[in-house]
């Protein structure tokens, strides 16, 4: 079985294998074990199937917001994909910890969930959002 080095010098460094990759590696490390190659094309393959899946769907574009264990709004966003940003948000919000429910919206394009952020954020007030 070749490494994962090897893989990636061999032009695998597609946008799929390069997501699923970052899956394995984050669940990986999380186990502490090592990253298998087949885990990640079977990841790769799942995610194909979701791509597929979200492509016939016409709701592509998440308004998501982060609340507190007492309910208090703390953060209102979009994004394409909700996890992928909450890793964002545990990486450089200082406030990610106070986070204890989150609710998504699914809207059909960016224009629609923009206007919903933005009416969201002025007439919700949340906590972190930079004004």
């Amino acid at each position: 079985m070749k490494s994962m080095a090897k893989h990636i010098e061999d032009g695998k460094r597609g946008p799929r294998f390069l997501r699923a990759l970052e899956i394995e590696r984050e669940l990986a490390f999380r186990a502490g074990q090592d990253l298998d190659v087949a885990v990640i094309y079977k990841t790769m393959a799942i995610l194909k199937r979701y791509e597929s899946e979200t492509e016939k769907s016409s709701f592509i574009v998440s308004l998501y917001r982060h609340f507190s264990e007492d309910r208090m709004l703390l953060y209102v966003g979009i994004s394409l994909s909700t996890l992928v940003r909450l890793g964002q948000h545990r990486s450089h919000a200082h406030w990610f910890n106070k986070i204890a429910y989150i609710t998504i919206e699914w809207f059909e394009n960016r224009k629609q969930a923009l206007e919903a952020e933005t009416k969201a954020r002025l007439n919700e007030g949340p906590l972190y959002n930079k004004r």
